[in-house]
This record gives structure tokens, C-alpha cells and sequence, in this order.
């Protein structure tokens, strides 16, 4: 009975231990997220301003259309992240 005792405690170590790492890596690909995001968000700042200052300015609700379609995209990211498990991100295969 002790021995059986012993291997239910190394299974729900082992179970706990995987679960860490599993909640680190999330941790760690929502970061990498968040710097994708502000990176985007940044780059197409950029292309904004240089558009409204050099070539034609861009009505406020353009604009607003703009960072609401980024804001979603971001979002249905984290949410599919979440969602599917995939902690990993997408992967490229070449044959």
C-alpha cells in the first residue's frame, strides 16, 4: 500500500510540475503577444501619420476602423491562444 501511496504522489507531482511549465509558457508566448501587438501597433502608427502628413489626411472614423480591426485581431489571437491550447504558436513546416 505505501508503494501505491508513493506512485499517486509522483503522478500528482509530475502532474504539477507539467502544469507549471505549462502556465509559464503561456505566460511567456502572452508576452511575446503583447510585443507583437505593440510592435504592430507602433509600425501602423507610422504608416498613419505618414499618410495624414504627406499624402492625403484620413477622416477620424477611417482611423478609428483601423485600430478597431487591429484591436480585434489581437484579441481574437489571445482568445484562440487560450482557447485551443496552442501555447506554441503557429508553426512553419517545410518538406
Amino acid at each position: 500500500m505505501v508503494h501505491v501511496a508513493a506512485e499517486c504522489g509522483s503522478v500528482a507531482r509530475w502532474s504539477n510540475n507539467r502544469m507549471e511549465a505549462l502556465m509559464i509558457a503561456l505566460a511567456i508566448n502572452i508576452l511575446w503577444l503583447l510585443i507583437g501587438a505593440i510592435i504592430l501597433a507602433g509600425v501602423l502608427w507610422l504608416v498613419i501619420y505618414g499618410i495624414k502628413k504627406f499624402v492625403v489626411d484620413i477622416p477620424e472614423r477611417i482611423e478609428q476602423g483601423i485600430w478597431f480591426i487591429v484591436l480585434i485581431l489581437i484579441v481574437i489571437a489571445a482568445l484562440s491562444m487560450l482557447a485551443t491550447g496552442n501555447i506554441h504558436g503557429p508553426t512553419i513546416s517545410v518538406h
